[in-house]
């Protein structure tokens, strides 16, 4: 696969796409965690040999084999993990493409938020990430679960933390001062797991 030229939300002709490649970006383990999300990607590669992401194309249709495993958004590639299997995601966009995602049922051991100390302007906005750390049969894994988390600040007249789109959070600077921004996940079995992280 060539290098990908960009994203686009603009329409795409169908008939000129002549493979289309899903992919399972920044996944090291093959696995995400059940009641977590994942974003995949579409990649169309087009008969003049060039490509470009159309995840969220207009037009694109997203599917999955089993929604008891994962859920797939119909129009934007975001799985949501359903429960412990595999499931093939596919895409079609004048050519059919797929991958396999598997969910593990794994229970939560850690959570680590950050930027820790980091300094927002008033009116401006900041990335805030959650990182889980999972355990299974197979041993240890780690994965952002920024989106699948329960943000809050405390101190919303320093920050506020709210969701942005796809699987960002937003931390966002409202005065001068300090506030402890937290995230918190619970699994499938009952655990849960929190962290902080200041934002002067």
């Amino acid at each position: 696969l060539g290098a990908v030229n960009g994203t686009t939300t603009a329409s795409v002709d169908a008939s000129s796409v002549a493979a289309l490649d899903v992919l399972p970006v920044g996944l090291p383990t093959g696995k995400i965690a059940n009641l977590t999300n994942y974003q995949l990607r579409a990649v169309a590669i087009f008969k003049d040999g060039s490509s470009l992401d159309v995840t969220q194309t207009p037009g694109i249709a997203w599917s999955s084999s089993n929604s008891a495993v994962a859920s797939i958004g119909a129009s934007n590639g975001l799985a949501l993990a359903t429960g412990p299997g595999t499931a093939t995601i596919s895409a079609s966009l004048g050519q059919s493409g797929s991958t396999s995602l598997t969910v593990s049922d794994s229970t939560i051991k850690a959570l680590a938020v950050g930027p820790s100390n980091s300094t927002i302007a008033a009116g401006t906005a900041q990335n805030v990430i959650a990182v889980g750390t999972f355990s299974d049969s197979s041993g240890t894994f780690q994965q952002d679960i920024s989106s699948a988390s329960t943000w809050a600040s405390d101190n919303t007249g320093v920050a506020t933390v709210a969701y942005a789109s796809g699987l960002q959070e937003l931390a966002t600077g409202v005065a001068t001062g300090t506030a402890n921004v937290s995230a918190s996940f619970s699994d499938a079995h009952g655990n849960v797991a929190s962290s902080s992280a200041p934002l002067p």
